[in-house]
């Protein structure tokens, strides 16, 4: 997500650093669910709003002068000149944030961990006397 803010430096793509380190590590364990289902709506919206803007009723209603007004305050969202201008690093890292988020959300399912987290299995002071009690059996 961070690469993607390095990559196109614009609004859009801010709110994911953001997100990373205003919230995401500072969760005791690790984020919750509904940060992920946020973070995926969040760049749903971004590739949504990107690709209207590329539909020819928009090429052709937006003015040159609104799009490079767009283009200078680098909120994300623009006209682009051609159709064959780079139209994947147009769209590929938010593809890409899209592709590794849904591999998180599928590995924490398949271990059990995208319901509960850690905490609501066992606590500290569980594992610990779990521990202790595995080592004195021995």
């Amino acid at each position: 997500m961070i690469i993607a803010h390095i990559q196109h430096g614009t609004l859009l793509t801010l709110m994911y650093p953001i997100s990373i380190f205003s919230y995401a590590l500072l969760e005791e364990t690790r984020p919750k669910k509904h940060y992920w289902i946020t973070i995926v709506i969040y760049t749903n919206l971004c590739l949504f709003f990107k690709y209207i803007f590329q539909l020819y009723p928009m090429r052709s209603a937006i003015s040159e002068e609104f799009n490079n007004t767009l283009r200078s305050i680098r909120l994300g969202i623009y006209v682009k000149k051609s159709i064959g201008e780079s139209f994947l690093s147009f769209y590929i890292w938010e593809i890409l944030v899209l592709m590794f988020i849904t591999i998180h959300i599928l590995l924490e399912i398949s271990i059990g961990l995208w319901d509960i987290r850690e905490t609501d299995i066992e606590n500290i002071e569980q594992t610990v006397s779990r521990l202790y009690s595995s080592q004195q059996n021995d």
